[in-house]
């Protein structure tokens, strides 16, 4: 039941409606359970990654994978995500970046704690919205380069969404894309991050 409720289209409303409330809705006894590299799908490197973002691969201090796909933006591009290689809950200093997004627009990078991929907007929602369900970090404003950034904080996020050592997060940009038209937003791929001490 729970495949078959997945294979179904998300609508707007419904998925940022609960990035809204995610941060105060949700509880789970063990926030970030662990998942098996078999639940993600490992896509080709994406040409020019920058030096200081880390390709999808296993190191021995953390793990970034990844997975979904995104779809062309009013850049003609498709907006990919990325994080700084420092996956350690004790530095608290990872950084997410999102590129080839549109310049000059509000977004918000999300996260939750399985993956999944559903049309939404003008792009793929990569982020499952069912338990432990969505949460919302700042929200950001892209940079005259096409890209975002922005520095997490573990000791600011919500309980049931804590990053704690050996637990696995899926997180994913969106951003408004007016120039696009359709429903004038998008969305990245997704990243699967296994966090360590």
């Amino acid at each position: 039941m729970k495949a078959k409720l997945l294979s179904l289209a998300v609508p707007c409303a419904l998925a940022f409606g609960l990035l809204a409330s995610a941060q105060s809705t949700h509880e789970v006894g063990q926030p970030g359970t662990p998942v098996h590299k078999t639940h993600v799908q490992p896509l080709p490197t994406q040409p020019g990654w920058p030096a200081n973002l880390i390709e999808p691969v296993a190191t021995p201090k953390g793990e970034a994978v990844q997975f979904c796909t995104s779809m062309p933006n009013s850049t003609g591009k498709r907006a990919f995500i990325g994080c700084s290689s420092d996956f350690s809950v004790c530095h608290n200093n990872m950084c997410l970046m999102a590129f080839d997004v549109p310049a000059d627009v509000n977004g918000l990078f999300f996260y939750g704690g399985q993956a999944t991929q559903v049309p939404l907007a003008n792009g793929f929602l990569c982020v499952s919205p069912f338990h432990p369900g969505l949460f919302r970090l700042p929200g950001v404003h892209t940079a005259v380069d096409n890209t975002a950034h922005l520095m997490m904080d573990f000791q600011t996020l919500p309980a049931a969404g804590a990053v704690t050592c050996g637990s696995t997060w899926y997180f994913q940009f969106w951003f408004r894309d007016p120039l696009a038209g359709g429903a004038g937003s998008n969305l990245s791929d997704g990243v699967a991050i296994t966090f360590c001490q």
